[in-house]
């Protein structure tokens, strides 16, 4: 076919795809990716931050080059540093000074010069000693200055030196050349140790005084997770001499008994007088340890995602976010730290940080009694591990990489060791629901900033968060997760802990996490300030005959720091501050509360000889006047000499003033840990949290999170569909678009300075292996190509993804000595006597070849591997052992080439030049220096001036370390000359800076001695360089720098390269996995050649005129004719109709084609078959056959309740009874009948003789025929009437009452209030009186503005209204307050304002706008944070009442009174609980207004069910969230229906429930993400809004916790006002309350029978067994079982056992009573003092904790009825508990949890969530034999010999794809202003 015919085609085909094209870009489009948008706030911050940066990877290559230079000894690289020499340990940065920075930061001051802080290590010296030098200033440094005796007062002494890596790889060369073989037959038959199977953990400290350098070495089996793998081995080393020769074994330990060493070890054994425990050999994946997942990946977890871009920024280590600025830093020692931390433009701390990590040990084995750990002496930040996106942090998180220069001379990189992000929290940060007055809604969704580091310290992984929220609040906190410390289980061993495996004995120990806070509140100077209640016993005064008790606010100025060092276990004010030398608005201290959440276990005994060294720990707060000469509270010393400490915090504190100084915070926060089989293989972060809030304590004047964007307000009025009104309302169709989640990458492995990291065959697909075939001689050349920059290896050469390489020369010998373990330009040059190399690429000298002119890879000619004597040599020089890796390669002893070698390769390429010029006019051309590849090809490159049938040599390493440029004469003669390129055809061209790092360059020998270059430019899209970089004749013209390389791109280089080999006589050797499927080869002998291929290029002419770049022709031997023959033209044809086909496919197919998620059904079955109904709530239908059957068979009249005069009958309430728990049971478990269904009735009968409250039962349903009267049975009597709670229709009643008796006022209304009565809202108080019988309530006056909330405007009115009779008619006013005076009548009030007798305080009425309790957004909304999305669909079921969620299936309802209830609750089938459901919750309050100080509202009398109402997607609850009405029957003939009022979904908790990252022995990450399910409910008991959640672990751990949030309720301030609060608004007094939440939980443990078991910690003062010379005190394990019920009433306020669970009496696999654990955490204030006659009504508060025998006739702790009669209760708690016995009995545990609120500023408009949550968990506690959760499929491994960014290997690799799918979101809607249960009447209330 001519040439033109198919170019005329072929222009066809293009334009038929074009008009293809257009068609599918004007169709119907599927969903748009999501579209970033910036950040709204700037950053002004203009570099100011760096002050506190972390140093660059170059400035400490400088400060380390000025150190070697500058110090006059000789510096040992400290990771090959023996004791005896000198070392550089560290290189930080120095923060400069306070004072200076503020200058700088804020009195426009010069910038403090940048400084390093050097820790070096002098053992070659006379005096052996640590000294930490300032180096400055950066990044050229002139200078240093000793600072060790300004800061510790002297040198500080060798022994004190923290250990470095090389020193235990030392003291593990001892054990393994000196110390075991001297017990052949004991380490060969007990042990079965070849050499490699055993790892050691060490102890610490090391030794019992000061000087001693003695440790307890832990042998496990060296598997993965082998810290739970104990053999019962343990040796002492003495290695205190700094020769290592001298060292010795002091004592071995095994199975319970010492022995001086080894050799007398080996003796008992071989005579047979030694007691043999063998350990069964564990399989080199850990067996139970191990970590990978045991099930398959299922459906796609929920995910969160940013719907127009992250909202924060983080630039440099400054980060934005809101009102939020600071910056942030990471510390070898201590780790994460902030500073400069601002909200709204303002200082609030100057810098946050982690001082230490404690953990403190008891065991009956050496190692584990000897043990406490200082993390910080070995590094939090040094061992912060990269972290995995999708588990360790959000998928679409930002990570930031971290630098670290430790035990080291060249600075590593942490990839990804830091994340950022904001989180959507899944619930508010405040809201109210508003049906009392007007009518709406207002919210605000919590999203906070969070910042996350996680430190994998041995065989712990801590999660440090520091947590940013928007209503200007801190959280700084930790969880811990990895893997427990164990030691060998033999003789007492459970008195030290529990037996969580066959030899395992999870040993007992506390953590103790230490932070500094330097607060800055309104500035540097600061006083502490606490407040606390009281309760005072008052006369009430408008009746001084009866007493009162009420909360009194107390106030202390701490005025030293002795009285601001709070014990660890003793008891706190619960409000502490640092005040400002400012005010408020409202003239209150602008401050910052400290608020602390800890489980912290008992302390070291301050008599012990290193309690000093820890002596932080034993204050969980103290306050101490900054000073810069104790910027932390410990010293990375204090490990190895605790006995005399570097720095004791106990000497900070000496009782120096703190008022009006600058401050700083010291917090330690802790958990006491027993592990149990569920801390097999991981310890779970659930329950396992403590730390710290920093809340803003009348700092502000409101809360400043009303300005935020995220806001949400809408009244009943408006309509809230629309976007402009609701921006909620715009989600579905704002976020509807498709996340974009960036491939899955890890990079973790490649950062080890210990392990050069291997890799299986597996990678091999990434691997190439280019052999240059010289005459015959062979050398290979490795090509490392790795989509996922994985590690490769291949045939016993071990290598990263930056070529760390195993060498060894021709005699098999590695070419650097035996401790090198980087590469460095004297190993390259003048190792052995080799000559350098030389500027002209020549060797001189004698002896072998150059270290890399003589580089022989590890590899055999065969693919096989190493074969024969040979390659057995290799091997073992290597290192290589069976074990290692699927090619049988380990980690090489020597010869290692690590990462930093090439980074020094780019460092000095950058620094030489950035480009390579070839110029028409000089005809020259020059290398300046050596390129370095991208790491995606890793080149050899190789100086050619040599003789000509030598091997490849010289490279890119060897031109670089030698900075030798190859010369200019080079390419002209070698290269230009042999193509015949004559100089005036050169053409010039550049190579950008940014183009350095992907230049790839290859120099070969031809046969006949000429050299051949060959050069690629290898761009990523954001790298790549301005213009294409080219040389004529040497040079190949190439695209690549225009796009994005690809792996087809890199497979294409691998073939032009072969071709040009077969020109140039040059073979090319491969993986056969990876040539055979690029092209053909043919085998011949030995030897592979390729096939006959095409010319390498065919010449031609490359243009890019729009892009600027130069033209690039190529000549010579490239020369070729111009024009395109007709195969390539045809080629391009088919390619074109090929397009076109496909294009056409996609037309037919679109509209089919899924762009949306598509829902999955749930995996797990619901297999219940509606047996669960049996605890369902009544349906709407129900109640009304209730209602009927009894309004026709009572026989009296019933009138509508809604209706009802106090002196009629009525129906109350009808709710489901709840079958007895026996017959239940029988139901369900016993294949009895179903218990029949019947509904309880409360009726009201005012209208009878003997008025009185009857509850019948009714059934059976639906069709009921029987009532019967249980009142007596269950009260024991009649209900009297007065009890009854207080109807709607009472109430309105009562309002028009006070409406008519206003009337009598109107001049003091109009003058006080510019009101006439009718525009005021009523709020109610309750009890009612002071004596059993009495009705009379004291009602408050507020100024009532449409659409807010009325509760913060208070008019000073207040009135009491005594309303007992049945009569409305002779109800009555009886009392009248006004600021501060008592009234009989509102009539006498008006008289007294008439006659000027009376001090009126005039309040304008507030306009809607300015009014406090507005929650109108004050700023327009902005883009939408973080959602959540499922995009797979839901992962559980709710079918009925009933959801089934992995493994979890629990029944839920709705009690109209009491609340939210769940029912058997089952966890992998099992019932963990038959009941749990919310009892009460109380608000006591405290005031000098009489309205205030009566209160004590019981909300179950209220009915905290009945108003729980309509939840707003998308702010109550995740918009995706499953919506499930409730339905009631109160006060009413007719049903109710709360829509949407419970919600139940899967939340993303984005951290991980357990993980670990190893980087000792075996290199892998494991882990689960923390995916939880909740249910949900929201009441809105009149001013408060309670969120109710019930959440439920993978871990099989239940989570109860309640959050308040709403209007605060308030007081008119007046008088002595604040003794009862904080004034929060002109005339508003936010008055203090208690909140009291009370719970019932049915516990059955594995059966009915339970008994209560504690178990806690003491410590036991010991002789040490191994010499009984010194003591040490060790933690030991207190059991005690619970006999009867009076023990375990646990009084609220009073110590408890730290570890209390319900425990079956049958044992799990290790022996252990199958038990679930009660965990609380409650802030609760004072209760109610016993004196009070109401005391008894609320006798469930006395107790944190209560267990008793389960009894029907005790169904709940309150009644209802004990709100209006609490001097004579229905139902007293305190009369359950009689001292019934508890062992094997069917219990109940009931919990009380709470917290003292003091209002202040930021309560107005609502007070938040954040800080004011309180709960409990139930964990299971040896309930299982392992952590559940490993079944669970969304579990994470991958080791470094996978390929971590494929499919099959790691699931995250597949989210991507899989969650590449648009949400699909509901239309917004909202009918919760319909279901009003309570009638406005006209002119208000």
């Amino acid at each position: 076919m001519h040439l033109k015919t198919v170019l005329i085609l072929l222009i066809l085909a293009l334009a038929t795809i074009f008009a293809l094209v257009c068609v599918l870009l004007t169709r119907g489009r599927a969903p748009s990716t999501c579209q970033h948008q910036p950040p709204e706030q700037e950053d002004t911050d203009d570099g100011r931050s760096l002050v506190f940066a972390d140093l660059t990877p170059e400035e400490m290559v400088q400060v380390v080059r000025y150190l070697q230079g500058n110090l006059g000894v000789q510096l040992v690289d400290a990771s090959r540093a023996k004791p005896s020499d000198n070392c550089i340990a560290s290189v930080d940065v120095q923060v400069p000074a306070k004072a200076e920075v503020l200058q700088f930061l804020d009195g426009g001051g010069a910038r403090p010069p940048r400084e390093a802080l050097a820790v070096l290590y002098f053992g070659n010296q006379p005096d052996p000693n640590v000294t930490e030098y300032v180096v400055g200033p950066l990044p050229t440094p002139v200078y240093h200055r000793d600072v060790t005796v300004q800061k510790y007062g002297g040198k500080v002494p060798y022994h004190r030196r923290p250990t470095l890596a090389v020193e235990y790889k030392q003291i593990a060369g001892f054990l393994k050349s000196q110390v075991f073989p001297t017990a052949p037959s004991f380490m060969r038959q007990v042990m079965e140790y070849d050499g490699a199977s055993l790892a050691a953990m060490t102890a610490a400290p090391r030794g019992f005084q000061s000087g001693d350098r003695v440790t307890w070495f832990v042998l496990f089996q060296n598997v993965s997770g082998f810290f739970v793998h104990p053999v019962g081995l343990e040796v002492l080393v003495d290695h205190s001499s700094l020769d290592i020769s001298r060292w010795a074994v002091s004592r071995v330990f095994y199975n319970g008994q010492y022995y001086r060493d080894m050799v007398q070890l080996e003796s008992a054994y071989v005579q047979g007088r030694i007691s043999v425990e063998k350990v069964r050999k564990a399989p080199r994946d850990g067996d139970f340890s191990s970590m990978k997942p045991r099930a398959p990946s299922a459906a796609l977890f929920p995910l969160q995602y940013e719907p127009q871009g992250p909202r924060y920024s983080v630039r440099n280590n400054h980060v934005l976010f809101q009102a939020w600025s600071f910056a942030f830093g990471m510390s070898v020692n201590t780790g994460l730290r902030l500073f400069d931390i601002r909200h709204k433009g303002e200082r609030v701390a100057y810098e946050i940080g982690i001082q230490e990590a404690l953990s403190v040990y008891g065991s009956n084995c050496p190692g584990g009694m000897s043990t406490r750990y200082m993390d910080g002496s070995f590094g939090i930040g040094r061992y912060t591990s990269p972290l995995v996106r999708g588990v360790d942090c959000p998928y679409s998180a930002t990570y930031v990489d971290t630098h670290a220069l430790s035990e080291t001379l060249r600075p590593s990189k942490r990839k990804a060791s830091l994340c950022i992000f904001e989180q959507n929290l899944g619930s508010p940060l405040r809201r109210h629901y508003s049906n009392l007055q007007s009518l709406y809604y207002g919210g605000l969704v919590n999203s906070a900033l969070v910042v996350r580091s996680i430190a994998t310290v041995g065989n712990y992984d801590y999660v440090w968060d520091f947590i940013f929220y928007q209503n200007g609040a801190i959280e700084g906190k930790v969880q811990a997760t990895g893997y427990a410390s164990s030691s060998f289980l033999h003789g007492d061993g459970l008195r030290y802990g529990n037996r969580v495996w066959e030899h395992t004995l999870g040993t007992i120990h506390t953590h103790s996490i230490n932070y500094k806070v330097d607060l800055d509140v309104g500035g540097v100077k600061n006083s502490l300030v606490a407040h606390d209640m009281a309760f005072e016993m008052a006369r009430a005064p408008w009746s001084p005959e009866q007493q009162i008790e009420r909360p009194r606010l107390t106030k202390k100025v701490l005025d030293t720091e002795d009285q601001a060092a709070f014990r660890l276990q003793s008891k706190m004010p619960r409000y502490i501050y640092f005040a400002a030398n400012s005010k408020n608005k409202w003239g209150h201290q602008r401050g910052y509360r400290i608020q602390i959440t800890s489980f912290a276990g008992d302390h070291v005994p301050e008599a012990s000889s290193m309690e000093r060294a820890i002596s932080w720990a034993r204050y969980q707060l103290a306050v101490t006047r900054r000073k810069e000469e104790e910027p932390t509270s410990t010293s990375i010393y204090n490990q190895n000499d605790p006995w005399t400490p570097t720095v004791a915090f106990a000497d900070f504190i000496n009782n120096e003033t703190i008022t009006n100084e600058d401050l700083v915070a010291w917090i330690t926060a802790g958990f006491l840990h027993i592990p149990h089989s569920e801390d097999i293989p991981n310890t779970v972060t659930v329950g396992n949290s403590v730390g710290f809030l920093l809340r803003p304590y009348n700092y502000y004047d409101l809360d400043p999170s009303i300005y935020s964007h995220d806001g949400v307000f809408f009244t009943s009025e408006q309509d809230f569909t629309a976007c402009e009104i609701n921006p909620i309302a715009c989600l579905p169709k704002t976020a509807s678009c498709l996340p974009n989640f960036p491939p899955f990458t890890y990079d973790g492995f490649q950062n080890m300075s210990s392990e050069v990291v291997s890799i299986s065959s597996c990678a091999m697909t990434s691997l190439f292996i280019i052999a240059f075939k010289i005459e015959e001689s062979e050398e290979k050349i490795l090509f490392l190509c790795c989509r996922s920059k994985r590690c490769c290896s291949l045939e016993c050469l071990v290598l990263t993804t930056y070529s760390s390489i195993c060498w060894v020369d021709d005699a098999g010998s590695p070419p650097f000595p035996a401790s090198t373990n980087q590469l460095s330009s004297e190993a390259l040059g003048t190792h052995a006597g080799t000559g350098t190399v030389q500027p002209e690429g020549r060797r001189d000298g004698t002896g072998s070849p150059g270290a890399l002119g003589a580089l022989r890879w590890a590899l055999a000619p065969s693919s096989a591997g190493a074969q024969g004597e040979a390659g057995d040599r290799a091997r073992m020089d290597l290192g290589c052992s069976s074990r290692a890796l699927t090619a049988g390669c380990r980690q090489p002893d020597a010869g290692q080439v690590h990462r930093r070698a090439l980074l020094q390769a780019r460092a000095r390429a950058r620094e030489l030049h950035s480009c390579w010029r070839c110029s028409t006019a000089s005809a020259t051309a020059h290398l300046p220096g050596c390129w370095a590849g991208s790491g995606a090809l890793v080149p050899l490159l190789t100086a050619p001036s040599m003789p000509e049938r030598s091997p490849v040599s010289g490279g890119i390493f060897g031109g670089v370390m030698s900075g030798c440029p190859l010369p200019p004469s080079w390419l002209q003669d070698r290269c230009l000359a042999t193509h015949g390129v004559s100089s005036s055809s050169m053409q010039c061209c550049d190579v950008s800076a940014q183009a350095v790092e992907s230049l790839l360059m290859m120099v070969g020998l031809r046969q006949d001695g000429a050299t051949v270059l060959y050069l690629a430019l290898l761009c990523t899209e954001e790298h790549r360089p301005s213009g294409l970089c080219c040389l004529p004749g040497c040079l190949q013209c190439s695209m690549w720098g225009k796009r994005g390389r690809t792996d087809a791109e890199a497979l294409s280089l691998l073939k032009i390269m072969t071709r040009w080999g077969k020109q140039n006589k040059v073979a090319f050797y491969g993986s056969q996995q990876i040539l055979g499927m690029l092209f053909p080869v043919e085998k011949t002998g030995e030897k592979t050649k390729p096939n006959q291929t095409q010319p390498l290029l065919s010449a031609g002419r490359w243009e890019d005129s729009a892009a600027g770049n130069p033209p690039c022709q190529t000549a010579g031997a490239l020369s070729a004719s111009a024009d395109m023959n007709v195969k390539t033209v045809l080629i391009l044809l088919i390619l074109a109709l090929a397009t076109i086909f496909a294009l056409v496919c996609v037309l037919l197919t679109r509209g089919r084609a899924p762009s949306t998620c598509q829902h999955q059904p749930p995996e797990q079955e619901d297999t219940d078959d509606g047996r669960s109904l049996v605890f369902a709530d009544l349906t709407p239908e129900e109640m009304v056959q209730v209602v009927r059957y009894l309004q026709g068979n009572l026989g009296v009249q019933l009138v509508d309740a809604s209706r009802a005069k106090p002196s009629d009958n009525c129906i109350a309430s009808v709710d489901v009874q709840v079958p007895a728990k026996a017959e239940v049971l029988q139901f369900l478990d016993g294949g009895g009948a179903r218990p029949p269904r019947e509904a309880l009735a409360v009726l009201y009968f005012g209208n009878q003789p003997d008025p009185n409250v009857t509850e019948y039962v009714v059934g059976p349903l639906p069709t009921p025929v029987y009532h019967r009267d249980v009142t007596v049975q269950k009260y024991g009597g009649k209900v009297p009437y007065h009890r009854r709670p207080v109807t709607g229709k009472e109430y309105v009643d009562i309002h028009a009452l006070i409406h008519r008796e206003l009337r009598k006022a109107p001049r003091f209304l109009a003058m006080c209030c510019e009101s006439d009565g009718t525009d005021l809202a009523i709020l109610t108080t309750a009890p009612r009186g002071f004596k059993s019988g009495d009705r009379a309530t004291w009602f408050v006056l507020f100024h009532n503005v449409a659409g807010t909330g009325y509760y913060l405007s208070p008019v000073g009115l207040e009135v009491l209204v005594e309303h007992r009779d049945l009569h409305m008619s002779r109800w009555q006013l009886r009392q009248v307050f006004y600021n501060g005076r008592y009234f009989a009548s509102t009539g006498d009030l008006e008289d007294a304002f008439v006659a000027n007798l009376l001090e009126v305080v005039r309040i304008k009425k507030p306009q809607a706008e300015a009014v406090l309790g507005s929650m109108r957004p004050r700023h327009p909304p902005g883009s939408p944070g973080p959602l959540q999305y499922e995009p797979q669909g839901p992962r559980y079921s709710v079918r009925d009442n009933r959801v089934t969620f992995q493994g979890w299936s629990i029944a839920f309802g709705m009690n109209p009174n009491s609340g939210p209830r769940l029912f058997d609750i089952r966890y992998r089938g099992e019932r963990i609980v038959y009941e749990l459901s919310l009892q009460e919750a109380l608000a006591l309050y405290g005031s000098n207004c009489p309205g205030g100080m009566s209160t004590r509202y019981l909300d179950g009398s209220f009915g905290i069910g009945r108003f729980a109402y309509e939840l707003v997607r998308g702010l109550d609850c995740p918009y995706m969230a499953t919506y499930v009405d409730r339905h009631y029957l109160a006060e009413s003939e007719t049903p109710k229906t709360n829509q949407n009022s419970l919600c139940i979904f899967e939340h993303d908790a984005a951290i991980p429930l357990r993980r670990h990252f190893s980087d000792l022995q075996s290199l892998y990450y494991g882990g689960l993400r923390k995916n939880v399910l909740v249910i949900r409910a929201v009441s809105t008991l009149i001013n408060y809004d309670y969120i109710w959640d019930f959440m439920f672990h993978g871990s099989g751990a239940v989570e109860v916790r309640v959050h308040a949030t709403g209007y605060i309720s308030s007081s008119f301030f007046y008088g002595r006002g604040i003794d009862y609060g904080n004034r929060v608004g002109p005339h508003t007094l936010g008055t203090m309350h208690l909140h009291h939440i009370h719970y019932k939980v049915d516990l059955d443990v594995d059966g009915q029978l339970n008994s209560l078991e504690t178990q806690d910690m003491g410590y036991e003062l010991v002789k040490e067994p191994w010499s009984m010379q010194n003591t040490i005190e060790r933690p030991y394990l207190r059991r005690e079982r619970l006999e009867r019920e009076d023990e375990a009433a646990f009084p609220l306020n009073a110590p408890m056992p730290r570890y209390l669970s319900f425990a079956s009496p049958n044992p799990n696999k290790w022996g252990h009573p199958r038990s679930y654990r009660i965990q609380i955490t409650s802030f609760a204030g004072e209760h109610l003092p016993a004196s009070s006659p109401m005391e008894r009504s609320i006798s469930w508060g006395r107790y944190k904790l209560a267990v008793t025998r389960r009894k029907e006739e005790e169904p709940t702790s309150t009644s209802i009825y004990n709100q209006n009669d609490p001097w004579t209760p229905t139902v007293a708690f305190a009369d359950f508990i009689n001292n019934e016995t508890i062992t094997n009995k069917d219990l109940v545990a009931w919990i009380s949890l709470g917290f003292l609120h003091v209002p202040h500023a930021e309560d107005v408009p609502n007070t938040v969530t954040v800080g004011n949550g309180v709960g409990f968990f139930l964990r299971p506690y040896n309930y299982f034999d392992e952590d559940p959760s490993v079944d669970s499929p969304d579990s994470i491994y991958f080791s470094s010999e996978q390929d971590a960014g494929a499919c099959g290997a790691n699931p995250l690799a597949c989210l991507p794809p899989a969650a590449a799918c648009a949400p699909r979101l509901p239309p917004f809607r909202y009918g919760g202003f319909l279901n009003l249960s309570l009638a406005l009447p006209p002119g208000g209330l």
